[in-house]
């Protein structure tokens, strides 16, 4: 698996951010992935192991409240660059 952070674009309430993703693995090929912007960690995510189309967040600032809807964005973005990344069209 490819570690190599990336950039990504993602919808937020209409509007749209950018995130690099740093992807890296766990232990049973589970993968993270942590979102910065800014330099500044948001959150991490991982895929759901019952739910193969939905991401969790794995880790997150216990000050901050985390959007469900970015998070599945977020998750959409890293399916589709890995997918493009695997030669695979989404």
């Amino acid at each position: 698996m490819d570690i190599t952070p990336y950039k990504i674009t993602y919808r937020q309430d209409d509007m749209l951010n950018n995130a690099e993703v740093r992807p890296c693995c766990r232990e049973d090929n589970v993968v993270d992935y942590a979102i910065y912007e800014d330099n500044q960690l948001l959150f991490t995510i991982t895929r759901s192991n019952t739910d193969r189309g939905k991401w969790l967040i794995s880790l997150k600032n216990a000050d901050k409240e985390v959007d469900e809807a970015v998070v599945q964005n977020i998750g959409l973005e890293i399916d589709r660059h890995n997918n493009e990344s695997n030669g695979n069209r989404f």
